[in-house]
């Protein structure tokens, strides 16, 4: 009897110790990302407002290589069949020039566009000197006059440059902040997964631009932060060529950065934008 005892505490012992383990695994590398339990509570669909959704891109090479509005419009329209989901880039060299359009700022407050993504921002490489962020708010300031909701593209920054990306969350974080606006807090989400998996390459061979893969993990990001939506849950994108293993762990990422994005917000809105930076 007590050799029976004995056994069913045993066997209970470690059914509790597996089911406490949550991690995913990726390869033969344990994440520290754990999955949420409260996966099926997330929204399933993207949560755009109206059947037709318009989405402006403004920015430069760094959104116009691997054509990340293509690939942003490409993950809506497949987790939204039912919505008219159409993204359009413009590029300039800086966010600044395309003040001058008088018929592009136009368009930004007479209900052509719903979504603005705005990336392009002149941020100094050295950090020693700060330009003027006066023509990129007063684009911001437009979309708001016309009710286009504004999504800042907080890019990554420059391969192995130390302090980058944080300079460049805070611009975007300052740009944000008055009309509160949302963050795509991209340039997070390359370091987390750099950080998770340091071998995996997300730069292209300058050292600046995205490749395919770290194109692929921004539009998830943006899509994500778009749409209000749960990347885990966006289908796989076929016409990139990336694996299945790699795209699972991309939209985990992109997931992880905007629940991140969202805690810091809720609970640090009277900080400064800098230390709700994710460590």
């Amino acid at each position: 009897m007590f050799k029976s005892l004995f056994a069913v505490i045993i066997l209970c012992l470690i059914f509790l110790s597996v089911g406490r383990s949550n991690a995913t695994t990726f390869g033969q590398h344990t994440s520290s990302i754990v999955e949420d339990e409260t996966l099926d509570q997330e929204p399933s669909t993207p949560a755009l407002e109206s059947k037709r959704c318009r989405i402006l891109f403004l920015g430069n090479s760094h959104s116009a290589n691997h054509n990340i509005a293509g690939l942003v419009e490409s993950i809506l329209r497949d987790a939204a069949p039912e919505k008219d989901i159409d993204c359009h880039l413009k590029t300039a060299g800086f966010l600044d020039f395309f003040v001058a359009d008088t018929k592009l700022m136009h368009s930004l407050k007479d209900g052509t566009w719903d979504y603005v993504v705005l990336q392009g921002q002149k941020i100094s490489m050295s950090g020693k000197y700060s330009y003027s962020t006066k023509e990129a708010a007063e684009i911001a300031a437009i979309c708001f006059e016309g009710k286009t909701k504004v999504v800042w593209f907080a890019e990554w920054s420059r391969k192995d440059v130390e302090g980058e990306r944080e300079r460049i969350l805070k611009i975007y974080c300052d740009l944000a902040k008055t009309n509160n606006d949302i963050v795509a807090t991209i340039g997070n989400a390359w370091e987390l997964s750099l950080a998770e998996k340091p071998k995996l390459k997300l730069h292209s061979a300058d050292g600046n631009h995205a490749n395919k893969v770290g194109a692929l993990l921004t539009a998830f990001v943006l899509a994500s932060n778009i749409a209000t939506a749960d990347a885990r849950r966006f289908n796989d994108v076929p016409k990139l060529e990336i694996d299945a293993e790699t795209q699972a762990f991309l939209k985990t990422i992109a997931w992880k950065t905007q629940h991140d994005a969202k805690k810091d917000s809720a609970g640090q809105k009277n900080s400064s934008p800098e230390t709700s930076i994710n460590k």
